[in-house]
């Protein structure tokens, strides 16, 4: 059940960094073409709107990695069994390190 709680968390938390990263693309391109097409003011009525503020104005792009074991892992990681934690530990570093070796 933690598990479950854990990997949807994550999960979640994933997602919203994706998509908070897609509308900065997004409200960036519309911006760079907005603002061949419209004049300063109506650039400012239309992104600058008081009213209406832009959520995303305080966010940067985030540069995501992710980095997992290509195998299944072979347990949930709640039971403490040391040899497979370490296993489980190995797995993870050989992916981290094949991801750094193609950076």
């Amino acid at each position: 059940m933690i598990s479950l709680l854990v990997d949807s968390a994550t999960v979640t938390d994933i997602q919203r960094a994706m998509l908070i990263n897609q509308a900065i693309d997004y409200r960036n391109a519309l911006l760079a073409t907005a603002t061949t097409m419209l004049t300063p003011t109506q650039m400012t009525t239309l992104f600058d709107n008081p009213a209406n503020p832009d959520p995303f104005t305080t966010y940067e792009l985030l540069a995501l990695h992710m980095i997992r074991p290509t195998q299944p892992l072979p347990t949930d990681g709640l039971t403490f069994d040391p040899p497979v934690m370490q296993q489980m530990i190995q797995m993870g570093r050989q992916a981290a390190e094949q991801a750094m070796a193609t950076w």
